[in-house]
């Protein structure tokens, strides 16, 4: 619902409004759900022999076995204003203020054992505590966003412009981003993990509910073993953002664009599981260290008590979300383009990228993308890294010639190229939890100067029959030889990896286009019937080995196997088939890197 005027004055025209967007959001996302079951092995899968963890989600309302447990009922309340003034004939100035409010409707049920728990608060200089209302959503400042934009012509005959503007955007409210509280709160649906000693009692059985009994049946008795809370000062995602971009007409058909574009968090989410202990020790690599967990388990393993405030409670992780300002991208791109007369155009563009950001964005729940963030230190910690997606270097170019005959028809044909590194960038890390912080898949790889600088245990593996053992030497062998041929890791010897940084080798794809078009004019009106075919990768068709991509081998080449009593770690060098990991790359054959055919057809009239 929407309500916006428009009030000319001489140079100015003036725009505001209000609007109100309600949204009710219902979210029935429970995994495990069919029940999940861990073996130990295959064997003990087939002979039906007790999982090593089971885990099943059900339904905590009465008559309802798929509940939406988040149930939002949400609006956002906006008004907005802006002025377009046209200063000259050759310069315009755009401004205006953007305040969108978030609305509650309903807050989510409450559950007390969730909200009675204490943990540190991070801004408290005195060691103080705090609680987080499991039956409370965020507090709902107003999100003020003033922006400013200009475009001037700096010639009379408008041939070099210049544009650019600044301001601060909150785009539409991800709601979603709620959802996380009432779906791990344990009211309307619980995640039960079943214990080492429910564990001998199980067996693989096509209804999981038959195990419901043993977890809770009531809600709000217990917590689920991985809670979301949100804090109450957490607000929605802000960004400042600023542009700049010259354009020049160069004559003759020619056109040129230079843009510069800054983007800076200034609310990003963070996700911090705040039932984790401040680390107690360092692990020690080479000359660097980096903090961890000190282990009182069997051969210093480390244990929940360890880690954790509440080791003893159904909680293993409490992750709370909340803001950080440490993230920002810059994107610089320069464009020239040629249209001749004869039908022929040509562009060719080149982008560099730089992005950062404090914690991982993609996930499908809060505990995932805290648990999938890669960091030299605890997942707790914010450090920065690349974007997921970000691509430093990318250059694209496309050629087209389109010829009309007979009144008729129309043929164009078309070319595209587009050269950068392939896929999205990846990280480094060790396969295990290497500090203890309960993650087993987020702690970046330190590159040693030397493979000997690291220690490594002989083990064996037998594939398709056939034992291989593999000692220190031969592991440390490997993987100076996978380090050598990775360009990325060889450059960080004697460093950690860093966050989503390495990338695939650059791959250059060409595609082809074809159209073919015939029309006629009947009845007042024009009728085309156009057939296309467009051919991807057109060297793959010319020759079968240009053209394939690359996939990364491993980003795992170092598994964590223990921890001695002065921090140092023990590793095994990965295998693969039966051979160490000693190449970075693999040829990846799939139909997403092979040539393909597109054929279309359209009638428009």
């Amino acid at each position: 619902m929407y309500d916006n005027f428009t009030y000319y004055a001489g140079k100015h025209t003036l725009t505001g409004g209000v609007s109100y967007e309600y949204q009710r959001v219902g979210n029935a996302f429970m995994p495990g759900a069919a029940g999940s079951y861990i073996y130990n092995s295959l064997n003990d899968f087939l002979n039906d022999r007790a999982p090593i963890q089971f885990t099943y989600n059900y339904s905590l309302v009465p008559g309802q076995d798929k509940v939406f447990s988040a149930n939002l009922k949400v609006g956002t309340l906006s008004f907005y204003a802006q002025d377009e003034y046209n200063v000259t004939s050759n310069f315009k100035l755009t401004y205006g203020l953007r305040a969108d409010k978030p609305v509650y409707l309903e807050n989510p049920i409450e559950n007390p054992q969730l909200t009675a728990l204490q943990f540190p608060d991070p801004n408290s200089i005195t060691g103080g505590l705090k609680t987080y209302n499991s039956g409370l959503w965020p507090k709902s400042p107003w999100l003020f966003s003033p922006r400013v934009g200009f475009r001037a012509s700096l010639l009379e005959n408008n041939s070099l412009v210049l544009r650019g503007g600044a301001g601060v955007f909150t785009g539409r409210v991800p709601y979603v981003f709620l959802t996380n509280n009432p779906s791990n709160s344990g009211m309307y649906n619980f995640g039960g993990v079943a214990t080492a000693a429910q564990l001998a009692n199980i067996k693989l059985n096509a209804d999981p509910s038959v195990y419901a009994s043993l977890f809770p049946q009531s809600a709000g008795t217990t917590y689920q073993s991985s809670s979301v809370v949100i804090d109450r000062n957490f607000k929605f995602p802000q960004v400042f953002r600023a542009d700049l971009a010259l354009e020049k007409n160069l004559g003759n058909g020619f056109n040129a664009t230079f843009e510069a574009l800054y983007t800076k968090d200034i609310n990003a989410t963070r996700m911090r599981n705040v039932n984790l202990k401040t680390p107690n020790g360092v692990i020690v690599e080479g000359d660097n260290t980096r903090v961890r967990y000190v282990g009182t388990g069997a051969n210093n393993v480390v244990t929940v008590q360890d880690r954790n405030i509440y080791p003893n409670s159904p909680a293993l992780s409490v992750v709370a979300l909340e803001n950080t300002n440490k993230g920002y991208s810059a994107a610089l791109t320069a464009q020239i383009s040629k249209t001749f007369n004869s039908g022929f155009f040509a562009s060719a563009a080149y982008t560099y990228t730089v992005s950062k950001e404090a914690f991982a964005t993609a996930g499908t729940t809060a505990a995932s993308v805290w648990a999938t963030t890669a960091n030299v230190g605890t997942t707790n910690d914010v450090e920065l890294g690349n974007s997921a997606n970000f691509v430093p270097h990318r250059i694209v170019a496309s050629a087209s010639y389109k010829f009309n005959y007979l009144k008729h028809g129309a043929t164009s044909v078309g070319l595209f190229f587009q050269g950068q590194a392939q896929g999205t960038p990846s990280s480094y890390i060790v396969n295990g939890d290497l500090n203890g912080d309960g993650n087993a898949s987020s702690d970046l790889m330190y590159v040693p100067r030397r493979a000997s600088e690291l220690t490594f245990s002989t083990y064996t593996a037998t594939v398709n029959g056939v034992v291989y053992t593999y000692t220190p030497a031969m592991q440390a062998a490997a993987l100076d030889q996978f380090i050598n041929n990775s360009p990325y890791l060889r450059d960080r010897r004697g460093k950690y990896a860093e966050r989503n940084t390495a990338f695939l080798p650059w791959y250059t794809r060409i595609d082809a286009d074809v159209k073919q078009e015939f029309y006629i004019n009947s009845g007042g009106q024009r009728h085309a019937l156009q057939i296309s075919a467009t051919l991807i990768n057109l060297p793959n068709l010319l020759n079968s080995v240009w053209g394939v991509q690359k996939s990364f081998t491993t980003t795992s080449p170092l598994s964590y196997i223990s921890m001695d009593a002065n921090g140092v770690p023990t590793y095994n060098v990965r295998q693969l088939n039966g051979q160490l990991v000693n190449q970075p790359f693999q040829n990846l054959y799939s139909t997403g890197t092979t040539w393909s055919l597109l054929l279309g057809a359209r009638y428009t009239f």
